[in-house]
């Protein structure tokens, strides 16, 4: 039956419910000029203070961090040309980011904040202040400086939990004109930059990677503090003094436990009636390491880096080993590559935004910030599916353009090649399609058929320079051939 009433138009810009959880979020509720602001307090455990310390005096946590961090700070990265973006707009932000200090760019490089973004893998969320300068007429950055995540507090709206910037607390001796009377610096959104970790599973405060390896580290602690005591009993054994008298045996004692290394120990045969050694265990070794073992395994399998093991794991099965911790690699790679993408988003929306917005105003498209994918294996899978595609006998109409687009441009970004190159020979050869079209199919198939032409040219010298026959990415030459 068909609806026949009057359908209420939404209300727009409203929300009814709150991001903040009454019970177990630490947040406080500030008036200031009759502005309420929401502080979120990271007084919970494990802290930035206990979680760096396990970083410094446990080696598992320090490997774990290392393989969780490395591939992230190691990734290429680029802006990409997406619709709509004018070549200004684009030279402008590639030239802000990319320029060296040493040539006029920033004081810290990009690649030194996208490694401070990843302590945010262990801290929960990274806290950065962004310092503009001018160069000519326009907007850039002087540094993106890091703020030590255990001195900062972040500031969010309280109706729905938007970021407002954030509070830092300076050493007293510190002299600024922003430094409020209770030793807090704000800096407010328009110059904060704060990367909130696990957005997904707690979008408010994020969540640390480190929370279950911290869990065991604490116990580690107490598993390691009882087997040193095993050991020492192991190595100095308690010995019992059986003496004629009491004074007597009080006398040997004393002469046995003034010994030192090669000491000698003078006792009358009347003083005692024996010494002997209380028996002591020795197969106890075995369980404190196997429970360690076990602890360490739990560590690295709450970030699935559980691969990380496998080699002592599995001793005598080297092929096994291999094939499961490829699979266990590719997944922890799909991990990492999620990481990314949240950072990559976070950067576009809060660093790129405002290099458009400040020199070209608010109309003006921004430039996604994107990193390289992290898995080696899946550029060749995208290499395989960019030629079977090529191949095919006919374009399938029902694969979206979009699709195949992004598709060569992401395998294209792996290999080196320009994408505005790119861009250029595929509207060159989409021109010439269309000219050569004979039927209206035809006409619509033919920025498809050339996006998959250029395509199948990315695959195909993406494909040499994994061989090494070809150490540079070159421009794709013109595809020959009319649409099909």
């Amino acid at each position: 039956m068909a609806f026949t009433g009057q359908v209420k138009t939404p209300r727009t810009d409203t929300e009814r419910g709150s991001p903040f959880d009454l019970f177990s979020a630490p947040v406080t509720f500030s008036i200031e000029n009759g502005k309420t602001t929401a502080e979120l307090w990271d007084d919970g455990e494990p802290n930035v203070e206990q979680l760096r310390d396990m970083l410094c005096e446990d080696g598992t946590a320090s490997q774990l961090e290392s393989v969780l961090t490395l591939p992230v700070r190691n990734a290429d990265w680029s802006l990409e040309p997406s619709k709509g973006v004018t070549d200004d707009v684009l030279q402008l932000c590639t030239d802000a980011l990319t320029t060296a200090y040493a040539d006029g760019g920033m004081q810290t490089s990009m690649d030194t904040v996208i490694s401070q973004m990843t302590s945010s893998f262990i801290f929960r969320r990274s806290y950065h202040e962004k310092v503009f300068t001018r160069k000519g007429n326009q907007f850039v950055y002087s540094k993106i400086a890091f703020r030590p995540p255990d001195s900062c507090i972040l500031l969010r709206d309280p109706s729905n939990g938007d970021i407002r910037g954030f509070k830092q607390q300076v050493p007293m001796q510190f002299e600024s004109k922003y430094l409020s009377k209770d030793g807090y610096v704000e800096v407010p959104m328009q110059y904060a930059f704060v990367h909130v970790h696990n957005q997904h599973r707690d979008p408010v405060f994020g969540l640390s990677d480190f929370e279950v390896p911290y869990r065991c580290y604490q116990t580690k602690q107490k598993v390691l503090f009882l087997w040193a005591t095993y050991l020492e009993v192991l190595g100095l054994p308690r010995t019992v003094v059986r003496g004629t008298t009491a004074g007597n045996a009080l006398k040997a004692a004393k002469s046995i436990a003034a010994l030192k290394s090669n000491g000698i120990a003078v006792i009358d045969d009347a003083w005692v009636k024996g010494i002997d050694h209380l028996p002591t265990g020795s197969g106890a070794t075995g369980e404190f390491q196997a429970f360690i073992d076990y602890l360490d395994g739990q560590s690295a399998d709450s970030m699935n880096a559980g691969f990380t093991r496998l080699s002592s794991r599995s001793t005598g099965a080297g092929q096994v080993a291999g094939a499961l911790g490829k699979d266990a690699s590719l997944f922890f790679l799909q991990l990492l590559q999620g990481f990314s993408k949240e950072m990559a988003t976070d950067i576009t929306n809060f660093l790129v935004a405002d290099l458009v917005r400040y020199n070209f105003g608010s109309k003006a498209i921004v430039p996604k910030f994107a990193f390289a994918s992290l898995s080696t294996e899946n550029v060749q899978g995208q290499m395989a599916m960019l030629q079977a595609l090529a191949t095919a006998q006919s374009v399938n109409p029902d694969i979206p353009t979009a699709f195949v687009t992004d598709l060569v441009m992401t395998v294209a970004r792996e290999f080196g090649f320009d994408l505005q190159d790119l861009q250029a020979a595929i509207d060159t050869q989409t021109a010439k399609n269309e000219q050569d079209a004979k039927t209206q199919q035809e006409m619509q198939l033919a920025q498809l058929f050339a996006t998959t032409q250029v395509g199948a040219q990315v695959a195909q010298q993406g494909q040499q320079q994994m061989q090494g026959q070809q150490p540079v990415a070159q421009k794709p030459s013109q595809p020959q051939g009319g649409s099909q």
